[in-house]
């Protein structure tokens, strides 16, 4: 969510590895009795973590709650550098706040601050967790808290998936409704995983975010949530929306890098609130309305909305396993190419720079004579119609608007990224190479990379020595010649509206989705 080096990020990161079954969800602190601001950590004892989890239904089976439309859960991480924007989210949420149609809560945690410093400010100097059901600023003052606090208790993991898990499902059952929203509020690094911790030093991996939300949607007995909301960076990711597609209809995320402050939630619901009753409703029509919205917020450059319904009958995986077929085949002849790609962040930082928008390179691919190789062209073709199945609504910046690193050069990205090494074949020589490693080991966990030719073609790009070919001495080389510095020119090359630069460089004049 913050511009951080994610790289760093990941260097911190350690994934969840815990037994599901028997992981504790909360850690709590016993009284501060020598006032020396020194709390010790107390395991709480099953029943303990049962009775924070909130009372859910009745003994009776009835809700506690009256079930209404819809039940916004945001799952927010203050344990990091983003404690601030986690504080003023709460009361941005409280200009909207809860009403007979909605339901908003919380889960905040806050780690204490070095040296007895408070947290940020309007809050006040409590730190742990505390789970909030928000309403409507109450005094009129936007910079107190004027919601319940209807649960707390000591230090928590928010990278634990166990402890998304009891949220979600705590949250589904107390507060009934036709509708859920769960918003993801923390630092993200894509395939890598969510919700940095700072304390606990892991990621929540995007297996066990599934499998989080899998299980609170099966005890709560819900169904499918209807909108899933990451606001952090990276997370609009054709891996992870393939990871998640079983566990809503819809996502919401940005394949770049998201601001400090994040979504304007407050605006987003209180727009959601206004809608007529059909489109109120209807999870496809907000997914879109928060895309909508957010054009040309500087806090979010990019973000897509992809309904996750129709993920598995677009075929997206399948389109890319048919296209990365075509890349090992064809081996060199189209590495500068797949290259020459656009990139999400600034070269030197990893792992947004390995970070490629998948649709453009498609159309890349898309972009070689149809004559001279139709199978490629086809496959690339058929990634390009996949996405666009499963893309309800994105936005990126336009040409030449900003000057950050992930604006204004990005012009052609589509919605969803992939990842693409850089530089796959210095990943031993490197200082990272070990967090590369550690990279890969964790991408090769991803459904995507099971029975998916796109894991082994970027294994063997960190292994290109097959295809050091000197220049004219490959074994085949269809349709052209090999150049010297590695590019590859077919004959039948085609150039709309650009030129080649010295040493095989491509560069179009202007590229449109």
């Amino acid at each position: 969510m913050v511009e951080i080096n994610p790289w760093a990020f990941l260097q911190q990161a350690q994934t969840t590895t815990e037994n599901r079954s028997t992981g504790r969800a909360f850690r709590a602190l016993d009284s501060d009795d020598n006032g020396d601001g020194d709390h010790e950590q107390v395991a709480l004892s099953p029943d303990a973590q049962a009775l924070l989890a909130g009372p859910g239904p009745t003994s009776d089976g009835i809700p506690s709650q009256p079930k209404k439309k819809w039940t916004v859960l945001v799952y927010a991480d203050g344990n990091t550098n983003l404690e601030p924007e986690m504080a003023k989210k709460l009361l941005d949420l409280e200009g909207v706040g809860s009403d007979e149609d909605m339901n908003i809560v919380v889960q905040l945690a806050r780690d204490p601050k070095e040296g007895g410093e408070s947290p940020a400010v309007n809050l006040g100097s409590w730190s742990g967790t505390r789970r909030y059901y928000v309403t409507k600023d109450k005094d009129g003052n936007p910079s107190t808290v004027d919601s319940d606090v209807v649960a707390q208790w000591g230090k928590t993991d928010m990278a634990d998936s166990k402890s998304l898990e009891n949220f979600l499902e705590w949250g589904m059952k107390e507060y009934p409704a036709e509708h859920t929203m769960v918003v993801m509020a923390g630092h993200g690094a894509g395939p890598v995983g969510v919700m940095g911790d700072a304390h606990g030093k892991k990621a929540m991996s995007i297996p066990d975010l599934k499998a989080a939300m899998l299980e609170a949607e099966q005890k709560a007995g819900t169904g499918k949530v209807d909108v899933l909301t990451f606001e952090s960076c990276f997370m609009g990711s054709t891996e992870v929306a393939n990871e998640l597609k079983d566990t809503a209809k819809t996502m919401v995320a940005s394949e770049g890098r998201m601001g400090k402050e994040g979504l304007p939630l407050g605006d987003l619901l209180s727009h959601m609130r206004s809608m007529r009753s059909d489109r109120f409703e209807n999870p496809r029509t907000i997914a879109r309305m928060f895309v909508n919205d957010t054009k040309g917020n500087e806090n979010v450059p990019f973000l897509v909305a992809v309904d996750l319904e129709k993920w598995e009958s677009a075929g997206v995986k399948d389109a890319i396993n048919d296209l990365a077929g075509d890349l090992f085949r064809y081996g060199p002849n189209v590495k500068g190419r797949i290259e020459n790609q656009q990139r999400f962040d600034h070269p030197d930082i990893e792992p947004g720079g390995d970070f490629i928008d998948a649709r453009y390179m498609a159309s890349k691919m898309a972009m070689y004579n149809k004559n001279d190789l139709p199978d490629l062209y086809a496959h690339a073709d058929r990634v390009r119609n996949a996405l666009d199945s499963v893309i309800l609504a994105e936005h990126s910046p336009a040409a030449g608007v900003g000057d950050g690193p992930s604006q204004g050069r990005l012009r052609n990205a589509s919605g969803l990224s992939l990842y693409l090494p850089r530089n796959p074949e210095d990943y031993g020589k490197t200082e990272h190479s070990e967090n590369y490693a550690r990279f890969n080991d964790l991408y090769g966990k991803l459904d995507f990379a099971q029975g998916n030719d796109w894991y082994p073609y970027l294994q063997e790009l960190q292994n290109p020595s097959s295809w050091a070919y000197a220049d004219g001495d490959a074994p085949d080389r269809p349709y052209g010649y090999y150049r010297p510095y590695g590019y590859y020119r077919p004959y039948g090359y085609y150039r709309p509206y650009g030129y080649y630069r010295p040493y095989g460089y491509y560069r179009p004049i202007e590229e449109k989705r």
